[in-house]
């Protein structure tokens, strides 16, 4: 996952959290110690597969402006997940959050550019002259 000492920092906070243990517990009831590395992994893998964007609300509040697509706990996993504080958006950047990947011991890497969609603005499918997809 990319996550320094083994993962031991984000077992530390989940662990720290009652709600979580409660969650992991529920999600794996015949595990001794349900918050591992492990199980974040499967945790993460399961969430991921229910993602199918195509205009999610977050698209709306991005990219549309749109103050109302998000619920107010949504915004505070928003500011969360872009915190320095877990630093989730270090890796987890760019148009579909899966770059640009940085390894320990590797220099971080600038965001990916995404394309706005800023296009055929003549009519003609030119570019903007300062935005070239």
């Amino acid at each position: 996952m990319g996550l320094t000492n083994g993962g031991r920092t984000a077992v530390n906070a989940l662990s720290a959290a009652a709600d979580y243990r409660d969650l992991f517990t529920a999600a794996f009831p015949d595990d001794v110690a349900p918050i591992s590395m492990a199980n974040i992994i499967k945790a993460i893998a399961a969430f991921e597969r229910t993602l199918i964007s195509g205009r999610s609300p977050f698209d709306h509040y991005v990219y549309d402006d749109d103050p109302t697509a998000l619920s107010d706990s949504e915004k505070r996993g928003m500011a969360l997940f872009f915190s320095s504080r877990v630093g989730c958006a270090q890796c987890h950047s760019g148009i579909n959050f899966s770059g640009p990947l940085i390894y320990e011991g590797h220099a971080r890497q600038r965001a990916l550019f995404a394309n706005t969609g800023l296009y055929d603005v003549d009519g003609r499918g030119s570019y903007p002259a300062t935005t070239k997809g």
